[in-house]
């Protein structure tokens, strides 16, 4: 359970802070949260929506060889940026070093058998097996790609006491910090999820739709033509 509050972390703007950028919450972990629950207490007036981009649909619209590409990848996600923030910022004194995981860049959901991709601009920061320039620039394709992604964001304006819960697996977010110097609290609770992992034969959710449109599609013309009689 986490205390979600503006006053906590004041000074966000003034250093890397990853949950001020979209994010899937802990993915730094071994086994990252598979969904979470947030409920805002005190939202501001004006301003502190959160946004949800689609892991489904981020990777959907990248192209296939592109697609083939980046399922054979891994990236490192760390926590580095939350520890040097609370130490060096906050100068509080944390029992452990920040944790560092290695995770695949495409994903396979675990309950859809849908592909997600698996990156985040908040604790991902470099990609296994490359050069640093390699990497570099790969990470700044796939974040840009991802935050200009507005045809599969959700953007939600809370209400007092409202609550929305999601799935980290196949989705980022983020709050919009456009409410300064009002005050915005909540609570947020996060249930275990399951190690990360891509499984070959996994197919996209676009692939399924279009298999399931194709079968409808085949199902009405035989249909047709059994009443039809040819």
């Amino acid at each position: 359970m986490a205390l979600i509050s503006r006053d906590f972390r004041r000074t966000y703007v003034h250093f890397k802070w990853p949950f001020a950028d979209f994010h899937a919450d802990s993915s730094h972990a071994i086994n990252p949260p598979s969904f979470s629950l947030l409920r805002i207490n005190e939202p501001p007036p004006l301003g502190g929506d959160t946004n949800w981009i689609s892991g489904y649909g981020t990777f959907e619209t990248l192209s296939p060889p592109f697609q083939k590409f980046l399922e054979g990848l891994s990236a490192w996600h760390s926590s580095e940026h939350v520890y040097e923030s609370v130490t060096n910022h906050w100068h509080a004194k944390l029992p452990t070093r920040p944790s560092e995981t290695l995770h695949p860049v495409v994903r396979t959901h675990p309950v859809t058998g849908y592909k997600s991709l698996n990156l985040n601009s908040g604790f991902v920061t470099r990609i296994d097996g490359l050069n640093r320039y390699e990497s570099d620039k790969l990470l700044e394709l796939l974040f840009t790609h991802i935050h200009t992604a507005t045809d599969h964001t959700v953007r939600w304006r809370w209400e007092k006491n409202s609550c929305a819960l999601w799935d980290n697996r196949c989705a980022t977010h983020r709050a919009t910090h456009d409410y300064a110097p009002l005050h915005r609290s909540g609570v947020r609770v996060t249930i275990v999820g399951e190690v990360p992992v891509f499984k070959e034969g996994s197919r996209s959710r676009k692939d399924v739709e279009r298999e399931l449109r194709n079968s409808r599609n085949v199902s009405a013309v035989y249909n047709e033509n059994l009443r039809r009689g040819v």
